[in-house]
C-alpha cells in the first residue's frame, strides 16, 4: 500500500487536536471483492479515509474511519527528532 495525507490542527478546540485526510493506493480487490472500492481497476484501487487525532509531544493517537466498514484506533510515535524552535505539530 502506498499512502499519503494532510493534517490540520484545530487550535480553537485544542492545540493538540487535529483532523486528517489520507489517500491510499491499494491492491488486491479482485473477484469477488472488485465492487468493494468505488475506484478499482484490475485489483488496484483508491481508498480515502478521514481521521481525527490527538498529538501529545511526539506521540499521537488517531481514530481512522473506514467508510461503512468500521473504524480503527492507531497509536504512533514520530521517530524524527523535532527541529529546535518548532513544535512537533508544526512538522
Amino acid at each position: 500500500m502506498l499512502y499519503g495525507g494532510k493534517r490540520w490542527f484545530i487550535p480553537p478546540i485544542s492545540e493538540n487536536l487535529y483532523v486528517k485526510v489520507v489517500g491510499a493506493l491499494v491492491y488486491g480487490y479482485k473477484k469477488p471483492y472488485e465492487n468493494k472500492l468505488p475506484i478499482n481497476h484490475d485489483g488496484y484501487g483508491l481508498a480515502i479515509a478521514p481521521v481525527v487525532g490527538y498529538q501529545f509531544g511526539r506521540a499521537n493517537v488517531q481514530l481512522v474511519f473506514l467508510g461503512t466498514a468500521g473504524a480503527v484506533v492507531t497509536v504512533g510515535y514520530d521517530i524524527w527528532k523535532q527541529q529546535p524552535g518548532r513544535a512537533a505539530r508544526d512538522w
